[in-house]
């Protein structure tokens, strides 16, 4: 009687085995609690193709000074608020049978702060240039650094942070960073928690209870679909920014740090109420239209049917009662509007695109599909998908809001803080900080010529959409 059941019974009674031991095998296994999430692991490991030459992903915090702060009272501060509160930052990623897991090491401060000095500001900026196109000194067994950079005269000086994206986010970060700042008179800054990213019903009030199933279903099976468009989809147009179909994107060893000229945050929030944009559709807005204005200076630009998109990172507040780092966080597609007329319609599609984004499920299923990718698939095809992704799209564009106060670091004032992020397509980054906002390009200037111009064209954007506005007196 054994004999005669049909195979499917056996392939049945062996697969509900398998699972069972599977089960019961996991049920004995202690989890290891410091495993790397999916992205961080991705990035530790390298998330491109080699033929990229992607060296590897590291944040880079440029802390402006008049004169940094002493540099053992700064040591103290890190040794307390960083290497001792926060585990990866004594660990370094160790293959075990359950994945990439934190394991300790040995810290030694002193190997991890690096002390140098120049003569004047156009030096500062191009040793920062040099230092961030680096790898971090001892990677990838050390995963982050500081470089302390003095002024032989008198001018400003920065402190320059730089950590692996593996270690996390910046979300997560920045609330690290927080915790080391103080007001000007010494005393500890207000903690602010984070809102998740905004979402709405698009598709307004629906009374029956049977209807908003299905709309929230089709809501994610067609944010699928965009998620699965970004490495399938279609090619930019060939601008300098964009290689075109069939080119893989290179990572230039020797970018340009563009600077755009400080601004202030009040004249961007003077255009968010006249126009009810966010603030983030406003600086949006003006660095596609700086990329726009650019194009026509250097007749780069094709014609009325240039598409451009932009890779915008979403990111997901960190736990208030953790302190665990970790990369909560997606990349989603946003259309440049470079093809509009005129600043008030490239903010009204800006408004549009972001809109229809805050409204939909997309940045969550983003971030669903890329951990459930990472966890199932070879890493060699996550690493063919996320440089399919980038060969897609001509730029990179994030916005943190920073402390809108005077903040200190070890008793000494900040002046400005930029975010440097190289990438093997262009990036940029803007940053609020006491009332300014400060911001720049990384660029490749074998691809992109003339560069610096991009920061002054960013501001004649930025000032023809205030007096489009709000008026010649705005």
């Amino acid at each position: 009687f054994f004999f005669e059941l049909p195979m499917t019974f056996y392939v049945f009674l062996a697969a509900t085995a398998a699972l069972i031991g599977g089960f019961l095998y996991r049920r004995r296994r202690t989890p290891n609690p410091w495993l790397l999430d999916g992205p961080s692991a991705l990035m530790y490991q390298g998330g491109f193709l080699p033929q990229c030459k992607v060296p590897n992903c590291s944040i880079n915090c440029c802390l402006y000074f008049d004169k940094l702060p002493d540099l053992a009272r700064l040591k103290a501060l890190v040794q307390e608020t960083i290497v001792d509160k926060y585990f990866e930052f004594r660990a370094v990623p160790e293959r075990t049978a359950q994945g990439f897991a934190w394991t300790e090491v040995a810290t030694n401060l002193d190997e991890r702060f690096f002390l140098s000095e120049v003569s004047s500001e156009e030096e500062l900026h191009r040793k920062m240039e040099g230092i961030v196109s680096q790898n971090i000194k001892g990677y990838p067994h050390k995963l982050w650094e500081f470089h302390y950079i003095t002024n032989l005269k008198g001018g400003r000086e920065m402190l320059l942070f730089r950590v692996e994206h593996c270690l996390g986010d910046g979300l997560h970060l920045m609330r690290m960073f927080h915790a080391m700042l103080t007001d000007i008179d010494g005393k500890p800054l207000p903690i602010q928690a984070l809102p998740p990213p905004k979402t709405s019903n698009r598709w307004g009030p629906c009374h029956r209870r049977f209807f908003r199933p299905l709309l929230r279903a089709l809501d994610v099976l067609c944010s699928v679909g965009k998620v699965a468009g970004m490495a399938k989809g279609s090619f930019d147009s060939v601008t300098s920014f964009s290689q075109g179909a069939g080119q893989l994107p290179v990572f230039c060893n020797r970018p340009t740090v563009v600077i755009i000229p400080p601004h202030p945050l009040d004249l961007v929030k003077k255009i968010k109420n006249a126009t009810g944009a966010s603030v983030n559709d406003v600086i949006f807005s003006c660095l596609s239209g700086a990329i726009q204005r650019y194009l026509h200076v250097q007749r780069d630009i094709p014609g009325p049917a240039t598409s451009m998109k932009a890779l915008i990172p979403v990111g997901f507040p960190p736990d208030p009662k953790s302190t665990r780092l970790a990369n909560t966080w997606a990349f989603v597609t946003v259309p440049m509007p470079v093809t509009e007329p005129h600043p008030e319609a490239r903010l009204r599609r800006t408004m549009q695109d972001f809109t229809a984004i805050k409204t939909s499920a997309y940045a969550r299923v983003a971030l669903a599909c890329t951990n459930l990718s990472i966890k199932t698939l070879p890493i060699s095809v996550c690493r063919d998908t996320t440089t399919n992704v980038f060969a897609r799209h001509s730029i990179v564009f994030s916005n943190v809001p920073g402390p809108q106060t005077p903040v200190c670091l070890a008793g000494a004032v900040m002046t400005e803080i930029q975010q440097v992020f190289l990438n093997c397509i262009s990036q940029a980054g803007v940053l609020s900080y006491n009332g300014t906002l400060y911001g720049n390009l990384v660029v490749d200037s074998n691809l992109v010529p003339d560069p610096r111009a991009l920061g002054h064209l960013y501001i004649a954007e930025l000032q023809a959409l205030a007096a489009a506005v709000l008026g010649p007196t705005g």
